[in-house]
């Protein structure tokens, strides 16, 4: 019975949840894309982690060629740029790129005109 009355539902209904679900997680994978590009910024100047130049007391030594902080960066950046293209991805649906035609036609399959 559950599956009949889904099929039954108004399809502007159902392009809307679509819509909520899609929205929601562009804003998710954007602040997770922040958080992460936060860190790798932080990682990458030797901010955060680092633990290889903890004993180092020459500033000349500090983030010198045999440091990896750089690395440390990147293994969070890259990620951080990857979810930063999903989350425009999911941002960029029909539904805000042409929202005036889609409500329209919501509003005809609705009997409204």
């Amino acid at each position: 019975m559950a599956d009949k009355k889904s099929r039954d539902r108004d399809p502007y209904e159902r392009s809307r949840e679509a819509y909520t679900a899609e929205h929601s997680l562009a804003w998710l994978t954007a602040l997770v894309a922040l958080v992460m590009g936060v860190i790798g910024v932080l990682a990458a100047f030797g901010v955060i982690g680092g633990d290889e130049d903890a004993g180092v007391t020459n500033a000349d030594e500090v983030g010198g060629a045999d440091s990896s902080n750089w690395e440390d960066g990147a293994l969070w950046l890259l990620p951080a740029i990857s979810l930063g293209l999903v989350s425009r991805a999911l941002h960029n649906n029909e539904h805000h790129t042409r929202p005036r035609e889609c409500h329209q036609q919501g509003r005809h399959q609705r009997g409204h005109v």
